[in-house]
C-alpha cells in the first residue's frame, strides 16, 4: 500500500496530470495522495513493518528545512516562514517517504522504471509540441522571434531547462537496463525510451542541460571503464556530441545572457555578505535582485539561507555522494550481499546527481523535487548495499563534519573569486 502511494505521488509530481486533465484540474489530488501515503507509512513504521534507517542524511535534510525557516525568522517575516514551511515540507516528505518505503532491489527497479516512463511521457509530449504545435494536455512550446522552438513541460517543468534536467536524470537509469543482464523486451523498451528522451532533450535546446548530459554520461561510464578505456571513450564521445549540439549551444557561451548570470552571482555574494548567518530568506533572491534569478544553485543557497543553510545542503550532497562512492569502492571488494544487483543503480544514481549539480552551476535549482528524489534514492541505495553498516549507517565521525565545513567555506570562496574573475573577463 505504501509503495503504491509513493509511486502514485511521484507520478503526480513528474507527469502532473492535475494541471492539464480537465476532470481533476486544479484539484489538490497530489496533496491527498501524499497525506494518505504518510498515514499508511506511519502505521507501518509504528508496527515495525518498515523502519526509518539511522543515517546522517536524515539529520542534514531536517537541518536544511529548519535553516529555511530560520532564514525568515531572522528577519521576523512570519509570512515567509509559512511559505517556507509549505514548500520545503514537500522536499522533506518526499525524501522520508523514499527513505522508509524503498527497502528492496525490486522496489528500486520498479521506481526506476516509473521515473523512466514518466520521462518518456514528457518526451513524447515535447516531440509533439515541436512537430504539431502542442503536446499532451494542450501544452505548447516556446517560440522565439528568430524562429527557435524550445519544448517545455507543465508545472515544475515549465522551463525547458528543468525539463532537460528531468530527462538527464533518467538516462543513467536507462543505461542500467540496457547494459545489465536483462531480457530482450526490457532492453528494447529501454533503448526506445532512451532514444525518445535523448531526442526530446535535444529539442529543449538547453545549454546547461546539454552540458549536464555530457558530464552525466562521462560520470556513468567512469564507473564501468578503467582509466585508459574511459579516456578513449570520453574523447570519442565528445567528438561525436560536438557535431550535434543544439543551436543555442553552438553559439558563443560568452553572450549577454552569460554576462547577466555573472552579474547576479555577484548579487548573491553581496546578499551573503549582508546576511552571512541566515541569508536574505528562502525564495527571496528575486526580491533583492530586480526580480531576476541567481542562475547558480550553490550561490542561490548561501544567499537565501546563509552559511547555516548552505552547511546543511552541502553536507547532504557530500554525504550521499560519499556514501555511493564509498560502497562502490570498498564494499564491492568484500562481496557483500545484494551488492552485485544494487551496484549498477548506485552508479547510475551517482552519475545523475553529478550531472544535476553540473547544471546547478548555471541554474538556480537548489530546491527542485527531482534532485531530492535522486538524493533520497542515493542515500537508501548505498545504505542497502552496505547492509546498513556503511559509514552513513551510523552518525558521522567528527572528521566528516569538518570536511563539510571546509567544503562549504571553500566552495563559497571559490564562487566569490570565480565571480570576480569572470566580471573582469567580461
Amino acid at each position: 500500500m505504501e509503495f503504491i502511494g509513493l509511486t502514485t505521488y511521484i507520478v503526480g509530481i513528474l507527469v502532473r496530470p492535475q494541471e492539464w486533465i480537465g476532470v481533476i484540474k486544479n484539484m489538490p489530488i497530489i496533496d491527498f495522495i501524499a497525506f494518505f501515503t504518510i498515514i499508511a507509512t506511519w502505521m507501518s513504521v509504528s508496527s515495525r513493518a518498515l523502519i526509518v534507517p539511522r543515517i546522517p542524511e536524515n539529520l542534514l535534510i531536517i537541518g536544511f528545512f529548519i535553516a529555511g525557516l530560520l532564514s525568515h525568522l531572522a528577519h521576523t517575516y512570519l509570512g515567509g516562514m509559512i511559505f517556507t514551511a509549505d514548500t520545503m515540507s514537500k522536499i522533506l516528505i518526499l525524501y522520508f517517504l523514499i527513505i522508509v518505503i524503498i527497502n528492496s532491489i525490486n522496489k528500486i527497479r520498479a521506481l526506476a522504471w516509473i521515473i523512466i516512463l514518466c520521462a518518456t511521457f514528457n518526451a513524447l509530449s515535447g516531440i509533439l509540441q515541436y512537430y504539431k504545435g502542442y503536446g499532451f494536455g494542450g501544452i505548447v512550446p516556446l517560440v522565439f522571434s528568430d524562429g527557435m522552438i524550445r519544448i517545455q513541460g507543465s508545472g515544475i517543468f515549465g522551463d525547458p531547462n528543468d525539463l532537460a534536467l528531468f530527462f538527464i536524470m533518467t538516462i543513467p537509469l536507462i543505461l542500467v537496463f540496457i547494459f545489465e543482464k536483462e531480457g530482450l523486451f526490457v532492453r528494447v523498451s529501454s533503448i526506445f525510451c532512451g532514444a525518445t528522451i535523448t531526442w526530446a532533450l535535444w529539442l529543449t535546446n538547453s545549454r546547461s542541460g546539454f552540458l549536464a548530459f555530457i558530464v552525466t554520461i562521462l560520470a556513468y561510464f567512469k564507473n564501468r571503464l578503467r582509466w585508459v578505456k574511459w579516456f578513449f571513450f570520453a574523447v570519442v564521445f565528445f567528438a561525436i556530441v560536438i557535431n550535434f549540439l543544439p543551436s543555442r549551444l553552438s553559439n558563443t557561451m560568452l553572450d549577454e545572457s552569460a554576462y547577466d548570470r555573472v552579474i547576479f552571482w555577484g548579487e548573491g555574494n553581496r546578499m551573503f555578505k549582508a546576511n552571512p548567518l541566515f541569508g536574505v530568506g528562502y525564495g527571496m533572491f528575486s526580491e533583492h535582485s530586480y526580480s531576476r534569478a541567481c542562475h547558480n544553485s550553490f550561490i542561490n543557497c548561501y544567499a537565501e539561507l546563509g552559511f547555516v543553510g548552505y552547511f546543511f545542503w552541502i553536507g547532504l550532497l557530500y554525504t550521499v555522494i560519499y556514501g555511493l562512492w564509498k560502497v562502490n569502492d570498498c564494499f564491492v571488494r568484500e562481496n557483500m550481499q545484494n551488492v552485485n544487483s544494487l551496484l549498477p543503480f548506485g552508479n547510475a544514481i551517482l552519475a545523475s546527481i553529478i550531472g544535476y549539480l553540473t547544471s546547478g552551476l548555471l541554474l538556480s535549482r537548489t530546491y527542485v523535487l527531482p534532485l531530492y528524489i535522486l538524493l533520497a534514492l542515493g542515500a537508501k541505495t548505498s545504505y542497502m548495499m552496505a547492509n546498513g553498516t556503511r559509514l552513513a549507517g551510523n552518525l558521522f565521525p567528527a572528521s566528516h563534519y569538518r570536511r563539510i565545513l571546509i567544503l562549504s567555506a571553500g566552495s563559497m570562496l571559490f564562487f566569490y573569486l570565480a565571480t570576480k574573475f569572470l566580471l573582469r573577463v567580461f
